[in-house]
């Protein structure tokens, strides 16, 4: 009785961890965003049998351009070195970039071609060597040193980009991903 209870105890600080990640991560993007700090990257994936963690980066390279109304955005191409994701756990930075998404082989995520209106967008999302149409919603955001931003969101699945199922020590990856990207937004481009 000892054993299960000493077992169910490291389960309970696992899942307690695994949330206190997760809350650190969305809070440092909110604190990145709510300053103006440029273009972000985050993804939260979640774990089979339970939790979840978060993937982020700061290092987006690409422009968002807004029509002169600013309820239209184009975005011809914005890039993320997948070496710069980081979930707050190095082993894990590790296994995820190299042996998942093979950066020494594949080193960016491109997103190609995105337009957007009406609070929805379109976009072709390349990553792994497979390219896919996604498609998600966005909104405008105003940060705190007055500049606007889109912040971006989309699910899609490991699997579209032929990126292997991922197991340690008995805990899997969900194949389902939910992306969100903050970019600032250059008024006056070409924006439908």
């Amino acid at each position: 009785m000892e054993r299960v209870s000493m077992s169910m105890s490291k389960s309970i600080k696992s899942i307690a961890f695994l949330w206190v990640l997760m809350w650190h991560a969305g809070s440092v993007m909110s604190s990145a965003w709510a300053a103006g700090g440029g273009p972000l990257l985050s993804f939260k994936v979640t774990l089979n049998p339970v939790g979840a963690f978060v993937a982020s980066s700061s290092a987006l390279v690409g422009n968002v351009s807004a029509s002169a109304s600013g309820q239209a955005w184009t975005a011809p191409e914005i890039s993320l070195e997948l070496s710069t994701l980081k979930t707050g756990i190095d082993l894990r930075d590790k296994h995820m970039v190299q042996n998942y998404f093979e950066a020494p082989k594949f080193p960016k995520a491109v997103l190609k071609n995105a337009t957007a209106s009406g609070g929805k967008f379109k976009a072709q999302l390349t990553v792994h060597g497979k390219t896919q149409s996604i498609e998600g919603q966005y909104d405008i955001k105003t940060l705190a040193a007055g500049n606007d931003s889109i912040e971006a969101k989309f699910k899609t699945s490991l699997s579209a980009f032929d990126i292997k199922e991922a197991n340690y020590m008995g805990v899997g990856v969900e194949d389902e991903i939910e992306v969100t990207a903050l970019l600032p937004i250059r008024k006056g481009g070409s924006g439908k």
